[in-house]
């Protein structure tokens, strides 16, 4: 995982109303979104070039797996679309 991996994240959520207030941090291998000082979701390399895969953090209790993987780009727009992994339920 790069700087410039992050930095695209970054541009995208400043770019995203749908992502409106959401920040990203790296840990490790993973990229961190969170809304606040929540944390919301994960995104993590994946086997295969420049695929990645999602968990969300369900009910602020577990990781759970998105079943969605795709490149950085593609993950952004399906939390996007899909605005009730933005938030705790």
């Amino acid at each position: 995982m790069s700087d410039s991996q992050l930095d695209l994240v970054r541009r995208r959520i400043a770019q995203d109303q749908r992502l409106a207030g959401c920040s990203a941090t790296r840990e490790g291998q993973e990229l961190h979104l969170a809304r606040g000082d929540d944390l919301f979701a994960r995104l993590i390399p994946a086997a295969g070039e420049g695929l990645w895969r999602m968990e969300y953090f369900h009910n602020q209790e577990r990781w759970e797996i998105i079943e969605f993987q795709g490149p950085l780009d593609a993950c952004l727009d399906f939390l996007g679309e899909h605005p009730h992994y933005l938030f705790f339920q």
